[in-house]
C-alpha cells in the first residue's frame, strides 16, 4: 500500500471497534447463551416443552419437571416454563385464600389463568420443586408472610410487601443499582391518611390489613424507562422486573410486574398482560408502549421505570435443589 500510515490508521480503528463491540456484544452473548436452553434438552424434551401447562396432563408435566431438574440450572428453569406459560389466559386476581377464606375464596393454585404477580409465583413454584405438589406448597410461602394463607398476610403489594418479604427469605434480591449504574434514580413515596381516602383502599386494605403490614413511606431506586436500553447488556440470564408507577393518590410503588429474559441475544420483558394474556416484548417496543399509555392517562398513572431484581433459591429445607 502507497499510505502506510493511513493503512496503520485504519488497522488501530478496525482493532478498537472491534474490541469495542466485541466488549458489549460479548456481555450481550454472554448473557444469552446464560439463558438458552440446551438443544439436547429440548430434543429430549420435544413437543412437551411446547405446551402451556395447563394442556398437560399431570404424567406429562411431571416428565417435564423431572427432565428439568435433572438438566437445566434454576434460571433456565425459570426461562423454561415461564416460556411455556406464553399464551396463558390473563385474569386479574386469579388465586386466593381457597374455600376457607374470609375475603377471598379464589383456589391457591391453578395453571389455566394467572395476573402479573401470580404468573411469576407459579413460575418460581414451579422452577424449584421436584412436582407440582410441592409446588403448590411453596408457591404459598411466596405468597404469604411466614406461609400463613390469610387475606391479612398475603403480599398483595409488589414493593412494599411482596418484594421485600421474598428479599428477607432470599427468593430474590434487588439489584437496581448494580444493573443500572449511573442511570438509577431515586424516588420517594409518602403514605399518610390521605393515602386511603377512597373507599377502595380504605375498605379493602386498611380494614382487612393489620397496620404492621400496610405500606409506609419508603424511599426507592429505579432505572428511568428512557434509559433501561443503555443498561440492558447488564441484565442477567432472567430478572424480576417492578414497573414503577409512583401515584399520588394511592399506596402503589410498582404498578405491573414481569421479567426480564434473552431472547435470541434480545431482551425482552415476559408478562402477564390484561389484553393479550401472558406475552413478551422487546424491551424498546414494550418502553414505547409505556409512552403510549404515558400519553393517555393522567399523570398520576404514568409508569415511569424499572426496579430489578434477581431470582434466588429462597432459605427454605423444603424448597429442596
Amino acid at each position: 500500500m502507497r499510505f502506510p500510515i493511513l493503512r496503520g490508521c485504519l488497522v488501530l480503528m478496525a482493532f478498537w471497534l472491534g474490541f469495542a463491540s466485541g466488549e458489549v456484544g460479548g456481555k450481550l452473548a454472554q448473557a444469552a447463551r446464560r439463558s438458552s436452553l440446551p438443544s439436547s434438552f429440548l430434543r429430549q424434551c420435544g413437543s412437551l416443552c411446547r405446551q402451556r401447562p395447563v394442556r398437560l396432563n399431570r404424567r406429562q408435566l411431571q416428565r417435564v419437571m423431572n427432565l428439568a431438574n435433572r438438566r437445566l440450572t434454576y434460571h433456565q428453569r425459570i426461562a423454561l416454563y415461564s416460556q411455556m406459560f406464553l399464551g396463558t389466559k390473563y385474569h386479574y386476581g386469579p388465586l386466593g385464600e381457597g374455600r376457607r377464606g374470609k375475603y377471598d375464596r379464589d383456589p391457591t393454585f391453578r395453571l389455566d389463568k394467572v395476573d402479573c404477580l401470580t404468573f411469576l409465583e407459579t413460575v418460581m413454584a414451579m422452577a424449584l420443586s421436584k412436582n407440582l405438589r410441592q409446588a403448590k406448597v411453596l408457591m404459598q410461602k411466596l405468597r404469604y408472610h411466614n406461609g400463613i394463607v390469610k387475606f391479612a398476610f398475603r403480599n398483595h403489594f409488589a414493593w412494599s410487601q411482596w418484594l421485600k418479604e421474598n428479599q428477607r427469605v432470599g427468593a430474590v434480591k434487588v439489584i437496581t443499582r448494580r444493573v443500572g449504574g449511573r442511570y438509577v434514580r431515586r424516588g420517594y413515596k409518602r403514605i399518610d391518611e390521605n393515602t386511603w381516602k377512597g373507599s377502595r383502599w380504605r375498605r379493602r386494605w386498611k380494614q382487612r390489613v393489620p397496620a404492621f403490614r400496610l405500606p409506609r413511606s419508603t424511599s426507592y431506586r429505579f432505572i428511568h424507562m428512557k434509559d433501561i436500553h443503555k443498561v440492558a447488556r447488564n441484565m442477567p440470564s432472567v430478572a424480576w422486573v417492578g414497573v414503577v408507577a409512583p401515584s399520588s393518590t394511592n399506596p402503589v410503588i410498582v404498578r405491573h410486574v414481569g421479567m426480564f429474559v434473552w431472547v435470541r441475544g434480545r431482551l425482552h420483558f415476559r408478562h402477564a398482560n390484561g389484553k393479550v394474556n401472558v406475552t413478551q416484548l422487546p424491551i424498546r417496543q414494550y418502553v414505547q408502549r409505556l409512552r403510549r399509555w404515558n400519553r393517555k392517562v393522567s399523570r398520576s398513572r404514568q409508569m415511569i421505570g424499572f426496579i430489578v431484581a434477581s431470582f434466588h433459591k429462597p432459605r427454605f429445607p423444603s424448597f429442596g435443589r
